[in-house]
């Protein structure tokens, strides 16, 4: 029984071949097609997926994290609010205490009082006393001695010098070097003062 169906075989080779793909293309083609429930869930890997067959399209919108791109790839957005400030903490330690600093020019040390001499006011006059510092000295303030009339004679201005004797003066911003006085004698009698000035230099 066996014999036969195995020499008719070998006989129609060709016949029998085209019958095994007919069976087997009808049976393709009745195959099924596959699906997410054919697929076991976490089992696909990157190596499964044709590289550049997936588009927008097959990725669900709004579905993506910032995590999910490399640095740079997404742009920055508008600078936010600013936030409060935080609670004060405690204050640090004190820093070491720093180098002392060079020593400064010596100041004004040599101080000293200079006389422009004896000037006499006439009875009911006025006049003009002067006094200078010596060279390389600053003058820091002046002013009038008078002793025998301290009550009828009297200072109507007092200034630095250099400066003119009629207005307007032009002393501002000079360097003093002296000093300057009108006293005026309201009485029938003359008396003497003395214009001073106080100088000084490094």
């Amino acid at each position: 029984m066996l014999r036969p169906a195995i020499d008719h075989i070998r006989r129609q080779p060709v016949a029998y071949v085209a019958l095994f793909f007919a069976l087997a293309g009808t049976s393709f083609a009745a195959a099924p097609m596959v699906t997410g429930a054919n697929v076991k869930n976490s089992s696909l890997t990157g190596a499964d997926v044709k590289n550049g067959s997936l588009t927008g399209a097959d990725i669900k919108a709004q579905s993506l994290k910032a995590a999910n791109f490399a640095p740079g790839q997404l742009p920055a957005g508008p600078q936010g609010p600013i936030g409060r400030t935080g609670p004060g903490g405690p204050a640090g330690p004190a820093g070491a205490t720093g180098a002392n600093g060079a020593n400064g020019a010596n100041g004004a040390t040599n101080v000293v009082m200079r006389s422009g001499g004896v000037v006499t006011v006439g009875a009911n006059n006025f006049v003009r006393a002067e006094v200078s510092c010596a060279a390389g000295e600053r003058a820091t303030g002046g002013g009038v001695y008078n002793e025998e009339q301290v009550n009828s004679v009297y200072v109507t201005s007092s200034y630095p010098t250099p400066n003119p004797t009629t207005a307007p003066s032009t002393g501002n911003g000079a360097t003093p070097t002296g000093w300057r006085v009108w006293v005026a004698n309201k009485l029938a009698t003359p008396y003497a003062v003395e214009a001073y000035v106080i100088c000084a230099k490094p």
